[in-house]
């Protein structure tokens, strides 16, 4: 990590004192950037600052900021579904950045919170007879395909 979520830092571009509302991963230009959780691309395109940026709305109230990216995954747009782990675009160092890095952003109700220290939901298991029954439906309806 080369730079933390702060709520007061010294911007290393602009040279004031202002809020990091992420933080910043450096890695080589053209490593390949995955989502962090399923969502849909809310934006995808040019922003002053952040260069290439995605927005993504994950499930309510999250969504997840992907900034200084190279280049994007060939086909993502605007409205497009991710799912966790695909890959959206490619580091780089668009916009108003000191060096090839991803900056990233986690938001809760349209306010930052560090991605570091944020507690998510947790999924809780299936209790057994809850599995049995969800992998009964499953047949039945995978037997109708």
């Amino acid at each position: 990590m080369s730079s933390g979520f702060s709520l007061r830092r010294l911007d290393p571009v602009l040279y004031r004192w202002q809020s990091h509302d992420g933080v910043d991963l450096a890695a080589p230009a053209g490593t390949p950037v995955h989502a962090t959780a399923r969502g849909v691309v809310r934006f995808i395109g040019q922003q002053t600052g952040y260069g290439k940026v995605i927005v993504i709305q994950n499930p309510a109230p999250y969504s997840t900021t992907f900034a200084h990216l190279s280049r994007f995954a060939k086909g993502l747009r605007r409205g497009s579904h991710v799912s966790r782990d695909l890959v959206i675009g490619y580091v780089g160092e668009t916009g108003w950045a000191t060096g090839p890095h991803l900056h990233y952003e986690v938001h809760v109700h349209h306010v930052p919170h560090d991605p570091l220290t944020i507690e998510l939901p947790q999924k809780t298991p299936l209790h057994a007879d809850e599995l049995q029954q969800f992998q009964a439906r499953v047949a039945q309806l995978t037997a109708l395909l």
